[in-house]
């Protein structure tokens, strides 16, 4: 993938350069309302892509005010454990929020000037603004791996699904992905609510290589501290991990797609759980895409 030398500073720009279009995320990082539907939709399958001469964005659901109670997260029991899940998967059990209002108290950037601006620290105790919905189901605990333990990129959603689907799996929900990566603790970071490259791979500079994006992937089983409350390992950085999208997002010229990315790769990006990458479709793959799989629980 071609790109020119970019600026850390340069996020917008650098998403753009690099095939990167996040969804911009306001300060205190509400999210719309998920169905509360949690079965895989038959018509969410590659094979059922779609591309309409025209649509509209489905309204957002309107937020809830009332605070949610504040949850305290325990640990999923192990999935070898329960039979829930194969032995490369972990289980994951609890109730989700699905809209949280996450104030970062010290940005990198600002995000007025940059859209995909990093937020250095979180301010305790995310506020639930939604109720909760219970999930149960199963996620790798790594990322999908070549031979060499490398995790596998320049994959696209369509591709990505069918090793899935090959594997009695099938590719994460966006919801489902999101609760794996933050629990029910709602952290904006797997691990916390400071942001730390020396526990996960990402804020890599330097990013063009003779033209080309520079290939900073660690094996998957690198960053044994990068871990989510349940235990998942590089949900943030390293590669990003194609989900399918809980609502289609129709471009401005009419397409619609199922498909998003979510955790960033090893740039200098927001590496976090709630934002999600829109505007690459079913077919679109380059160094930085990768994925893990899900599964129903027993």
């Amino acid at each position: 993938m071609h790109a020119s030398s970019i600026h850390p500073l340069m996020l917008a720009l650098f998403a753009t350069a690099l095939g990167s279009c996040e969804m911009p995320q306001g300060e205190q990082n509400l999210e719309s309302e998920p169905s509360a539907d949690l079965a895989p939709d038959a018509s969410l399958t590659p094979a059922a892509v779609e591309t309409p001469s025209a649509a509209e964005v489905d309204p957002e659901q309107q937020l809830m005010t009332t605070p949610a109670p504040q949850v305290t997260a325990a640990k999923a029991p192990a999935a070898e454990a329960t039979g829930a899940c194969p032995a490369d998967m972990v289980l994951i059990q609890g109730k989700h929020c699905p809209v949280v209002d996450q104030p970062c108290v010290t940005w990198m950037e600002d995000p007025a000037k940059f859209p995909y601006a990093r937020c250095a620290e979180f301010a305790p105790n995310p506020t639930c603004k939604a109720e909760r919905v219970s999930m149960r189901y199963c996620i790798d605990r790594l990322e999908a791996a070549d031979d060499g333990g490398m995790p596998i990129g320049d994959i696209s959603w369509t591709n990505a699904a069918a090793i899935c689907k090959s594997k009695g799996k099938r590719l994460c929900q966006e919801r489902e992905w999101l609760f794996a990566c933050e629990g029910e603790e709602m952290s904006p970071y797997p691990y916390g609510l400071k942001r730390d490259p020396s526990l996960c791979n990402f804020e890599k500079e330097n990013l063009v290589d003779k033209g080309e994006l520079a290939d900073y992937r660690q094996p998957v089983t690198s960053n044994p501290q990068c871990l989510s409350p349940f235990g998942v390992q590089n949900m943030v950085g390293n590669i990003d991990e194609w989900v399918v999208l809980d609502k289609p997002y129709w471009t401005n010229w009419g397409k619609k797609m199922n498909s998003g990315l979510k955790g960033g790769w090893w740039g200098p990006l927001r590496n976090r759980c709630r934002p999600v990458t829109l505007d690459h479709d079913e077919y679109f793959h380059e160094l930085q895409t990768g994925f893990r799989c899900c599964a129903e629980a027993k």
